[in-house]
């Protein structure tokens, strides 16, 4: 009887919200709802017209200077089947050996700059459940700085494997201390380039240039990765220029 009664009441609810009366009063709700609430002022888009007439080119720019600047990278590891603290002190070891074998280019074991250091066990998995570890690698990134950049390569062929210490990967970069000069003539040339485009298609589009209405550069100085043969660095710089024309 219960279950009847709640049914019937339902039936009832039902019927009445699909009432026109109901539909009207819920109607009136969100019409005073929204009378009540305040009107926020939009600004209307402002469009701002140009009359300006313009046109843009491009200028490119490059020199070429010797670099002053070289850094050596190095990438090392060791593999031991002790623990990860005999891996890490084989590690060590193989880097004061070679501060030493480099001794004679003013090199010291400080000057090895570390840009990571990993160690990881190695495990043998057929070995179930959980597998077994059967030693551990040592891994580590060393950036090192040559103060005679005329040595770099020299000194990059003497790094090489030994009993203690894998050689993973070697390069030598060469770059400049101060950019400063080599980047403003690198621009004068890029300049130059933009005035000439400029003229050539005004010349060709029949108008007339009035003035610059803006200069935007982008410098790229280029890091040489190489060997024996990196006698010099190539430095760029593009730029846009806007005109206006009459």
């Amino acid at each position: 009887m219960r279950l009847k009664s709640t049914f019937a009441v339902a039936l009832m609810a039902i019927a009445l919200m699909l009432t026109p009366a109901y539909a009207n009063a819920q109607y009136v709700t969100e019409e005073r709802m929204a009378q009540t609430m305040p009107t926020v002022p939009y600004p209307s888009p402002t469009v701002v017209p140009t009359t300006d007439k313009t046109i843009v080119v491009y200028g490119y720019g490059k020199v070429s200077t010797i670099p002053d600047q070289a850094m050596l990278n190095l990438n090392f590891e060791t593999e031991i089947q002790t623990t990860a603290k005999q891996a890490r002190e084989n590690l060590n070891a193989g880097i004061s050996s070679l501060a030493k074998d480099l001794a004679k280019y003013e090199v010291k074991e400080t000057d090895f700059v570390s840009t990571w250091y990993t160690v990881y066990p190695q495990s043998d998995y057929s070995v179930v459940p959980t597998g077994k570890i059967t030693g551990y690698i040592a891994s580590a990134s060393y950036n090192l700085n040559v103060s005679k950049v005329s040595m770099a390569q020299e000194m990059l062929d003497l790094i090489n494997t030994t009993e203690d210490l894998r050689v993973t990967s070697s390069s030598v970069n060469y770059n400049l201390k101060n950019t400063t000069i080599p980047a403003n003539e690198a621009r004068g040339l890029a300049i130059q380039d933009a005035v000439l485009r400029a003229n050539t298609i005004a010349k060709l589009l029949g108008v007339e240039l009035e003035g610059i209405q803006k200069v935007e550069d982008y410098f790229y100085p280029y890091t040489y990765y190489g060997g024996q043969n990196a006698t010099s660095l190539d430095l760029e710089l593009n730029l846009t220029v806007t005109y206006k024309i009459k």
